[in-house]
């Protein structure tokens, strides 16, 4: 049972890297929506959540 943790939140982890990376306009505040570089930063720290979402999911399963 516990050792289904970490994969769980490996995948939470890698569905919201997800969201960050496709929709950054919506993952960011209202004010900061029309911010071009916010919205940069929301889509890398997206795909760098998605990184690191995999990378827990494999170390949770060896």
């Amino acid at each position: 049972m516990y050792d289904k943790i970490p994969v769980f939140l490996g995948a939470v982890i890698l569905i919201l890297g997800l969201f960050m990376a496709i929709a950054p306009k919506s993952a960011a505040k209202k004010e900061f929506r029309d911010d071009e570089d916010q919205v940069k930063k929301i889509r890398r720290n997206g795909i760098i959540m998605i990184v690191l979402g995999i990378a827990v999911i494999i170390v949770g399963l060896i």
